[in-house]
């Protein structure tokens, strides 16, 4: 599953023609970046789920035609959390999760053969990090607690935006409140699940990642990728 129903609203004013999802790196379509890594993935991939607004699905299935994905809906930009739960009718099974604003060199592969051998709730990728997007803290391969953009730094590690994820954790989904910003998001879920004793595990990485939200995050990601 890729999340890509949000519209970017910091990086309109650089692309206003464009939603965050479809905002061109290098020529490219922000969103073909990580679907390609889900693509290279290989075995165990099955059916790939876009989540998106339902106004631009006609503009995603034309971007997207060689693309073999198919489509879910998220009519209001209510969070992460709201984004999962679109899925919980198709997916049956242990699942990726990835943002659509993510850019790394991690093999996927790594993540789908880890989450594989352990089976938990969830396994998110974490990195050592200065961008504090979702502090996790972890003990050995378990993670003790996660917190979407924390006022105060608590940990040395981040999730990155890609994670797997059991189908369990619909049950979770369906019952967190909305934060200050009034949106549902999935660590408050994944916290749910670890109070209740769900194992939930970190894969560490070095891998390069950025995941872009402003206009200096282009500028650094178009300069990467043409060296």
């Amino acid at each position: 599953m890729v999340l890509a129903a949000g519209e970017g609203k910091r990086l309109r004013k650089y692309f206003p023609r464009f939603i965050k999802p479809l905002v061109p790196i290098n020529g490219r379509p922000l969103v073909t970046y990580t679907l390609d890594k889900i693509i290279t993935a290989g075995t165990g991939i099955g059916e790939i789920f876009v989540v998106i607004k339902p106004e631009y699905e006609q503009v995603f299935r034309q971007i997207l035609k060689n693309y073999p994905v198919k489509y879910l809906y998220q009519k209001k930009a209510e969070g992460t959390a709201r984004a999962v739960l679109s899925g919980e009718r198709v997916i049956k099974r242990d699942f990726l999760l990835s943002y659509c604003d993510l850019i790394t060199n991690f093999n996927y592969r790594r993540l789908l053969e880890f989450h594989d051998k352990f089976k938990p709730l969830a396994t998110l990728v974490v990195k050592k990090d200065d961008r504090r997007d979702n502090e996790v803290v972890v003990k050995g391969h378990r993670v003790i607690k996660i917190v979407e953009k924390p006022k105060k730094s608590f940990s040395e590690y981040t999730a990155i935006g890609v994670m797997c994820l059991s189908p369990k954790i619909f049950k979770y989904l369906k019952k967190v409140n909305p934060g200050i910003d009034r949106e549902y998001h999935v660590p408050v879920a994944i916290n749910m699940a670890i109070r209740e004793k769900e194992p939930v595990y970190a894969l560490k990485t070095s891998a390069f990642r950025i995941n872009l939200n402003t206009k200096e995050d282009i500028d650094n990601i178009t300069d990467r990728v043409n060296k």
